[in-house]
């Protein structure tokens, strides 16, 4: 054999285990795969990218695949040693260059990353990933507009990715448009086409849209044809697929609806093509839940409507006959409202028009089964504390809240994603070996504890909650995902079994609806295994003052918590031009029946400060880690203000600083650790 020759089959045997290895760290960032099989896998990666590198030519490639393996287990300092290797010997490798940007992304310095972001795609502009990456440094600090732009570039080439979809929804939230544009009215349309996607993230840009279109934030906005709106893309999309939570485009739906309604029932005309309309506002009531004020005129002609409906469910029926009536009908109430709205099954779903599928399979199929399964649930022991009793029976009647879509978010370990959201914790071992256990106590209708179970790898999630109708509502949703590693039951936190032990507990929003904060959080304390993380979220006392305002208010003027109650106190408040309520406005649980109920009707409701935050975790020996989800300007405050706490963990200082700051969206997130 000649010395070329050998030569040649050693560079042949090492350009396949290149390509190898970076098959192998592909499929390390896996989903599918066990913690275990991740951390196997990894240390065979270093293993042979240890031997790779003994040959000069491929020293380079070795160090960026050492430091990408220990970036990703959360080593920085390793990480960014041996990345800084691969760059000295090969200065212009783009793909190095990504690397590096990722060390400083790790470390928060965003400017530095951007930097090496925007040099890896000058040498390489063809390549997605550091294009990704420069606009997630965008979003990170706060320059929406920016992100949005890119990603849109992104997501033209590469419409199935589900990380690019997911970041420019993101950024969409963001960003509001500040004047009608062909261009936006098209890429909303392109993006409501998307699967796999939360639309409720589309709604910022949307109702801006239509605001600006329609001219609806005058003081008296022009008046509409309706024949002008059916053939609007958008304003169909947006009623069918999201929550509008926006006053001027709830009075836009008011008025438009009205005007169907009488338009309809006055002539006798046939208002075919106003069908798609009718149908996308009835699709809104379902995501609304019915929560749109009716007026007396409306009322009458809804009651005659009801009759006609229910005349018709007693005899010989077809689908045809009663479809008109059902979806003027939808528009303002649940079809379940009906007598004997049961018997619309008694025609298989195939047997309506296309038109009216949706709205029959969500609005008579899907209550029928969410009832049924809400009957498999059971609390193995009465419920004996009252205030138990008084939260059952809130969400009995409104399970909170009734989501759509659950979103994409790119899969991770626990221990990590901790790692990067506190500055110096290093999470514990047991993210790394064996199932994690986690209990999402108080989980409502599953949205959070259904993204913990996708997302999070090598969890098994055990989810109660006091409601068999949220818990339904739930199990529909992880049924229609095929989610498995999650196990849903009906129970009182107050009646946790002893001998169960969790690796995380997930309790947010539920504590300050029990009789006693101290009580509901020892007993969830004692549920960890030593060393195990608790995520809590309470309300905050100084961001919920309006309402506090409010709840004292609907106590003295004794308003009703049911459905005719809620309308009317809305109706009120929106056509009020009092500057004081545009906070509540702002609150997306205030357009639908569940989320108003919860947030100004709650039966039983507690707020607290950061001191009695510190009190609390003092009375329980839990170490404090930290908030969540609060904006990075407010971070950049805090840490100008007390530079002495590069942490971010001394709770008297939050104390002072919440006084001067709009620091939390009226609920506190943090977790803490069991000593």
């Amino acid at each position: 054999m000649t010395q070329l020759t050998k030569y040649s089959q050693n560079n042949a045997h090492n350009e396949a285990l290149v390509n190898k290895l970076q098959q192998m760290y592909k499929q390390s960032l896996s989903l599918s795969l066990s913690s275990e099989h991740v951390s196997e896998l990894r240390k065979r990666i270093v293993k042979l990218a240890m031997d790779l590198g003994q040959t000069n030519q491929y020293k380079a490639v070795s160090y960026n695949l050492i430091g990408r393996v220990a970036l990703d287990d959360g080593f920085i300092d390793k990480a960014q040693m041996y990345i800084e290797k691969s760059i000295v010997l090969e200065p212009k490798n783009a793909g190095f260059l990504y690397s590096y940007g990722h060390i400083f992304l790790q470390k928060a310095q965003l400017k530095t990353a951007i930097e090496y972001f925007q040099k890896a795609h000058s040498i390489a502009p063809d390549s997605t990933r550091a294009q990704s990456s420069l606009a997630y440094c965008y979003l990170a600090l706060n320059l929406p507009e920016q992100a949005f732009l890119n990603y849109r570039e992104l997501v033209q080439n590469h419409p199935k990715d589900s990380h690019i979809k997911s970041k420019l929804f993101e950024a969409s939230s963001k960003i509001q448009a500040d004047r009608f544009t062909l261009r936006l009215y098209n890429d909303l349309n392109a993006f409501f086409e998307f699967t796999g996607v939360d639309f409720q993230k589309l709604h910022s840009l949307t109702s801006s849209l239509l605001i600006h279109q329609y001219e609806l934030d005058q003081e008296y906005p022009p008046c509409i044809d309706i024949n002008d709106l059916v053939d609007n893309k958008v304003l169909l999309n947006g009623l069918t697929h999201l929550l509008f939570t926006n006053k001027y485009i709830e009075k836009f739906i008011l008025s438009l609806r009205k005007q169907i309604l009488f338009k309809c029932l006055e002539s006798q005309k046939n208002y075919t093509k106003w069908m798609p309309l009718i149908t996308a506002i009835s699709q809104q009531a379902i995501n609304d839940e019915q929560i749109l004020y009716i007026d007396a005129q409306e009322d009458i002609m809804l009651n005659h409507i009801q009759a006609v409906i229910e005349s018709d469910l007693q005899q010989q029926w077809s689908c045809k006959s009663i479809s008109s009536a059902l979806l003027l009908f939808a528009m303002y109430q649940p079809i379940s409202n009906l007598k004997n709205w049961h018997k619309i099954m008694d025609h298989p779903i195939n047997k309506w028009a296309s038109n009216i599928r949706p709205l029959i399979t969500r609005a008579v199929w899907n209550v029928k089964q969410e009832i049924e399964l809400s009957e498999q649930f059971h609390l193995d022991n009465p419920l004996t504390n009252q205030t138990s009793i008084k939260v059952q029976q809130q969400y009995e009647h409104h399970p909170y809240p009734r989501w759509l879509q659950l979103g994409y978010n790119t899969a991770t370990n626990y221990g990590r994603a901790l790692e990067k959201e506190f500055f110096g914790f290093r999470a514990p071992d047991y993210f790394n070996r064996g199932e994690l256990k986690v209990l999402i106590a108080g989980c409502g209708t599953g949205q959070h504890a259904l993204k913990v179970a996708k997302y999070f790898r090598n969890t098994q999630v055990n989810a109660i909650d006091l409601s068999s109708r949220s818990l339904a509502y739930a199990k529909q949703m992880s049924d229609k995902l095929n989610i498995q590693n999650i196990h849903f039951q009906q129970m009182d936190i107050l009646q946790l079994p002893k001998t169960e032990q969790y690796h995380v507990i997930e309790c947010s929003g539920v504590l300050h609806h029990m009789q006693d904060i101290q009580t509901g959080f020892k007993i969830l304390k004692d549920q960890l295994l030593p060393g195990g993380l608790m995520k809590v979220g309470l309300y905050s006392k100084q961001a919920r003052k309006i309402i506090d305002k409010m709840r004292n208010l609907i106590e003295i003027k004794q308003i009703q918590s049911d459905q005719n109650g809620i309308r009317l106190l809305r109706f009120a408040l929106i056509q009020s031009s009092k500057v004081a309520f545009e906070q509540l406005f702002k609150s997306p649980d205030f357009y639908s029946l569940s989320g108003c109920r919860d947030l100004l009707f709650h039966v039983s409701e507690i707020t607290s400060t950061p001191k009695q935050i510190k009190q609390l975790c003092e009375l329980n020996d839990v170490r404090f880690l930290g908030f969540v989800r609060v904006a990075d300007d407010v971070k950049q405050a805090y840490l100008t203000k007390y530079p002495n706490d590069p942490m971010m963990v001394n709770l008297n200082n939050w104390e002072s600083f919440e006084k001067t700051h709009n620091c939390f969206e009226s609920m506190y997130q943090f977790y803490v650790q069991k000593q």
